[in-house]
């Protein structure tokens, strides 16, 4: 497995994983090509030895935080540490930037996901009610702070 900085012929790969993952609230390819485009984004895929996209991460950084808006992992491809490969990456990334705290929200019902969030070390800090929608359901909010230094 492999970290790739995304690139636009890899958008097609992003808005598939959007749609298996996120369904109803899934970002268009345009929405992908749009975010990634900005300075204020990073986007990461993991690909396996065959350059066949497994899943990706991104986020919005500004100053010396970044909050993770997704990430999302292949149904086929899941419980196979590509998600904590994702994670670990933009962790490692965020530090080199400099950045101290990364933040998240995640449905309170993703057991997965926020095992996942805990293991690498992020810590709840708060709730958003009824921050959801298809359907409503409230947010946990993580934080993680990440060291000094690069």
């Amino acid at each position: 497995m492999t970290l790739i900085p995304f690139t636009p012929d890899r958008a097609d790969d992003v808005a598939r994983l959007e749609a298996e993952c996120f369904g109803a609230n899934a970002w268009s390819r345009t929405a992908v090509l749009a975010s990634a485009a900005r300075e204020d984004f990073v986007l990461f895929l993991a690909v396996d030895d065959d350059g066949r996209t497994l899943g990706y991460i991104n986020g919005f950084f500004v100053c010396s935080e970044l909050d993770i808006c997704n990430l999302a992992v292949g149904t086929e491809d899941r419980r196979r540490g590509v998600g904590s490969f994702l994670l670990r990456g933009l962790l490692s990334w965020a530090k080199e930037q400099e950045i101290g705290r990364v933040t998240l929200d995640v449905r309170t019902s993703n057991a997965a996901a926020k095992s996942l969030y805990e293991k690498a070390g992020f810590v709840p800090c708060g709730t958003r009610r009824s921050f959801y929608a298809h359907p409503t359901e409230d947010a946990a909010l993580y934080e993680i702070t990440l060291p000094a230094g690069k």
